[in-house]
This record gives C-alpha cells, sequence and structure tokens, in this order.
C-alpha cells in the first residue's frame, strides 16, 4: 500500500470556512443583542482568530503525533488520544489568554467594559470553569472536524488505489487469456502448414506469406487491449485467406458491414469466432460453410450455418469461453450467442474508445 500524507490544503482550506462560519454566527448573535458597532467587530473579530488559531494548532498536532504509515494503519495513528488531550490544554490555555488579554486592553482604557457583560463578570471563579468548558467544546469541533477531513480523504484514495488494482489485475487476466489465443493458433496454423507443404508445396508458399502476413498484424496489436472495428476486420481478412488456401470453395466468407459504422472491439474477438466455426463444420464443395460477419444496431454478429462434424478433437477452451471472459473483464457486459437448427451466432457490442469500463 502507498504511504497516506495528510491533506494539509484541505484542512487548511475547510478551517478556515469553518472559522468565518462562526465569526457569521457571533456577528449575528452580537448584532441580534443590539450592540455596539465596535463590540460586534470585536468579537466577531476575535471568534474567528481563536477558531482559525484552534484549527492550526490541532494541525500541528496532527503533523507532529501523525507518524507516516500505509494507507490501512492511518485511522489508528490519526486518532491520537495523546493529540486530543494535548489539544485540549493548548486550547484552553489560548481561551484564558485570550480573556486576559481582554481584561488587560479594558484596564488599559483601550477597549470598553461593555466588551465583557455583566452577566459573565459576575460569574466569578465559575467564569474560569465556564472558559475551560467552552474552550473544550471548540477544540473538540476542531479535531472532530479535521478528523472527518482526514478519513474522507483517506477513503477517496484507498478507493482509487483498490481501483487501480482491480484494473491491474483485469489487465493481467486479459494479457493471459490473450496469450493462450496466439499459441493456440500458431499450433493449428502450422499443423496446416505442415500438411500443405506434403501436399502442395506451391501453395504451401502462398499460405506462409499469409500466415506471416497476419502474424506481423498480430504483433503490432500485441499491447493493446481495444482495437478498431477497422483493424480487427482487416485481421478477420488476414485469416480467412490463409482459410480459402486450404478450403478452397468449401468456405465462403463475407463481410456486410457499411463503411460508416465504427467503434472498437476486444483484439482477437472477432478472428476465434471464425476458427471457432470452421473447427466445429464439415467444409466441402457441394455443401460450402457460409461464414458472415454483419452490423444490427450496436452490435457485430458473425454468423455460419450449421454444418456440425461427426467427430472432432477435443476442445481446448480457447473459443467462446475465452472471448467472453475477456469482453466481461474489459466492459463488464456479456456477448450473446444463438443456435438453432438452421445457424449459429455470437454478437458483440460495440464500444467507445471512451467507454469508462474499458481498460483501453
Amino acid at each position: 500500500m502507498k504511504d497516506y500524507e495528510i491533506p494539509t490544503r484541505n484542512i487548511l482550506k475547510y478551517s478556515l470556512a469553518f472559522s468565518l462560519t462562526v465569526s457569521l454566527i457571533t456577528f449575528l448573535s452580537s448584532f441580534m443583542h443590539e450592540e455596539t458597532y465596535s463590540s460586534v467587530l470585536y468579537r466577531t473579530g476575535t471568534a474567528f482568530v481563536l477558531f482559525y488559531i484552534f484549527s492550526l494548532l490541532n494541525y500541528l498536532m496532527l503533523k507532529s503525533f501523525y507518524k507516516q504509515s500505509s494507507l490501512n494503519h492511518s485511522f489508528i495513528t490519526i486518532n491520537d488520544k495523546r493529540q486530543y488531550l494535548c489539544g485540549l490544554i493548548v486550547t484552553a490555555l489560548v481561551f484564558f489568554a485570550s480573556h486576559f488579554f481582554t481584561l488587560f486592553l479594558i484596564d488599559c482604557g483601550i477597549v470598553s467594559p461593555a466588551f465583557l457583560k455583566s452577566k459573565i463578570n459576575s460569574l466569578g471563579p465559575w467564569l474560569y470553569f465556564f472558559l475551560l468548558l467552552l474552550s473544550t467544546i471548540a477544540y473538540t469541533v476542531v479535531y472532530f472536524l479535521h478528523n472527518f477531513i482526514i478519513l474522507q480523504d483517506l477513503k477517496v484514495k484507498v478507493d482509487l488505489e483498490n481501483s487501480e488494482l482491480r484494473t491491474r489485475n483485469a489487465e493481467t487476466a486479459n494479457q493471459l487469456l490473450r496469450q493462450q489465443i496466439q499459441p493456440h493458433f500458431l499450433f493449428n496454423a502450422l499443423n496446416v502448414l505442415k500438411s500443405l507443404i506434403r501436399k502442395y508445396p506451391d501453395t504451401a508458399e502462398e499460405y506462409l506469406i499469409s500466415l506471416s502476413d497476419f502474424l506481423r498484424a498480430s504483433v503490432n496489436q500485441n499491447k493493446k487491449a481495444l482495437v478498431s472495428l477497422e483493424e480487427e476486420l482487416k485481421t478477420c481478412k488476414d485469416y480467412m485467406e490463409m482459410q480459402k488456401i486450404r478450403f478452397g470453395e468449401a468456405l465462403r466468407y463475407i463481410v456486410d458491414i457499411p463503411e460508416n459504422v465504427k467503434g472498437y472491439l476486444p483484439v482477437f474477438s472477432l478472428q476465434p469466432l471464425l476458427e471457432n466455426a470452421i473447427k466445429h463444420n464439415e467444409l466441402t464443395n457441394s455443401s460450402p460453410l457460409e461464414i458472415r460477419i454483419c452490423h444490427s444496431g450496436d452490435w457485430i454478429e458473425v454468423k455460419n450455418n450449421l454444418k456440425p462434424k461427426r467427430s472432432i478433437s477435443e476442445s481446448t477452451g480457447n473459443g467462446l469461453s475465452n472471448l467472453a471472459e475477456r469482453y466481461k473483464l474489459l466492459t463488464g457486459d456479456q456477448i450473446h450467442i444463438e443456435e438453432c437448427d438452421q445457424y449459429f451466432s455470437v454478437k458483440i457490442k460495440l464500444l467507445s474508445k471512451e467507454n469508462p469500463t474499458s481498460i483501453a
């Protein structure tokens, strides 16, 4: 966890606002009692100065008692009983000093005795108890105000750090899933190339060139989480050109998306669907497999007619489940899968680059 530092700027800003509020309340209270203007201004100024001094003193004690620690232990060191007791003592001393200073100004004739109401003068020794009680209340309010500011700031920072951790975890998981796809594809492609070299050397050379172009494009997109629809369709085109070399007229590939359709998709999201369709269906010249990529609203649909193979090799789980998991990690959404007797369809919603849940 990152080290946490006391939010000095927020404490000073809100302390100033709080002191102004107290001075405003004092001003209104004194004004309603029909005191003289000089008395009102004196009491208002004194209230502001005292409370801001209390705030500054508490901030200095926070800095003195607080030991820099990790976020999950900060609240323990902030709420220090020693700090609170020291604050009560210092605040009481300031209150008494302010009272004696006012008495000194009255004795010197600088200010009018009216500044001290007769009811206060009549308290006698109880006056000091009153000042002690008032200073305790004042400091307690400042103390809890500062702790509230710190805890709110702490909560924001902890939430931000947790969000960053979740993002990093999602990026790591997404990267691992993508790393599963590429070796899987490469293994299949090399097996096909091996077969072509034995039977059709010329075709194998053409296939190798297409494979090279496809791998070059995939390397360029390796660090991306999202790619544009145009880039993903280009990857699909490179891939399908290799498959056309392999299957010829037994495979048909149609892209029916207007040029004005823009958006973003998780990298390598459509190509595994094409591979999945080829893997699980029979391809013959008399009854070809038709794969169509089309656009419907905000969705991109990959659809193929169903011609299930009687026997297929064991699935590695790198197809639909991989895509569904990556899409959920990046967007928090689900892909839509539909299957019937005639066709199999997968729909993926187009994303905007500014999508707040994406990790692009």
